[in-house]
């Protein structure tokens, strides 16, 4: 994930840095935070100043796992203890989550190519914590720009793909996608590559939110978020959306998602009008 934030960023040390993570992830009880802690205080994270992505030259943060294993690690680009770092990571880290939570059949085979839902755990995390650090009072001003830069880059794929989600015609492209994968797991098909990671974010971002903005506990609402992470290669895709117990209508008009987009872009607005 990259962003681009205007607004000059305080520097954490690493314990509070750190600190702020876990006390985000203890509102998800005890399992969810204890594999957090463990992926902290086992130096399975490691800030440096730039690393070579396989995928992009902008990339972040960056997610090394093993499914088999329940191994994670993560990789930072930058060494800066920031807010905006904190969401990079707290990104990674509900991807590490999934890797952890997600059971599988062994005569089945899983290539994370071939998820639409592949986002969802690492947007919902991050835009958790969006709300979890507004809440607290901890960098507002930082803290808008990142959500607000999140939300853009949703909108600008929602505007080319989203109106049309109903459409047959995405899945059967999808399809087509995963019957023309190169040796990388890569579609031979770059236009349809990008395709797929359009819509893999669109998914990603849009459903993550809905999800954070539609409970209220967070403990309890695990269990469906488990639930949904462990049955998406069984269920259909409105199948899993209402695992979530998410209206799949609701979700595809953008019901929830529109006035809170429209709230933060208010606040957006407030904070860089002189």
């Amino acid at each position: 994930m990259n962003f681009v934030v205007n607004t000059k960023i305080k520097q954490y040390h690493k314990k509070d840095f750190c600190d702020i993570i876990l006390s985000f992830y203890s509102e998800y009880g005890n399992n969810i935070y204890n594999i957090v802690k463990k992926i902290i205080e086992g130096n399975y994270i490691e800030f440096i100043d730039e690393f070579v992505s396989y995928d992009t030259e902008d990339t972040t943060a960056y997610l090394s796992s093993n499914m088999s294993s329940k191994t994670s690690y993560i990789l930072s680009s930058s060494n800066n203890y920031t807010i905006d770092n904190m969401f990079y990571i707290v990104h990674e880290l509900g991807h590490a989550l999934d890797n952890e939570l997600y059971k599988y059949k062994q005569d089945k085979k899983f290539f994370v190519f071939e998820d639409l839902f592949a986002e969802v755990s690492g947007c919902m995390f991050e835009m958790a914590f969006g709300e979890y650090l507004l809440k607290n009072g901890i960098e507002s001003n930082a803290t808008i720009d990142m959500i607000n830069a999140c939300l853009l880059k949703y909108a600008s794929v929602y505007n080319k793909y989203g109106k049309r989600l109903k459409d047959e015609y995405y899945f059967n492209a999808m399809g087509h996608i995963l019957d023309n994968k190169n040796d990388f797991g890569k579609s031979i098909i770059p236009e349809l590559d990008n395709f797929r990671d359009d819509l893999v974010n669109l998914i990603g971002c849009s459903l993550g939110l809905c999800f954070v903005l539609s409970k209220d506990n967070k403990e309890k609402s695990m269990k469906e978020f488990v639930n949904f992470l462990c049955m998406r290669k069984e269920n259909t895709f409105e199948q899993s959306i209402e695992e979530l117990g998410i209206n799949y209508d609701e979700y595809i008009s953008c019901k929830l998602i529109k006035p809170y987009i429209k709230d933060r872009n208010n606040e957006l607005i407030k904070k860089y009008t002189i």
